[in-house]
């Protein structure tokens, strides 16, 4: 089990590559997902804003 080294208690890292430049993490969130839009408020139908 890799260490949190990014020190983000809302993420679990799942795996960490290092490379002579630079890190790469794998994580994945450990918080629930949410049950309302949080862009704009509504809980029943959740909508997808933006490109993602």
């Amino acid at each position: 089990m890799t260490t949190n080294m990014l020190n983000l208690p809302s993420f679990k890292i799942l795996d960490m590559k290092e490379s002579e430049y630079d890190y790469r993490f794998l994580v994945e969130t450990i918080l629930p997902p949410p049950s309302y839009c949080p862009k704009c408020g509504t809980v029943a139908n959740l909508y997808k804003h933006g490109k993602k």
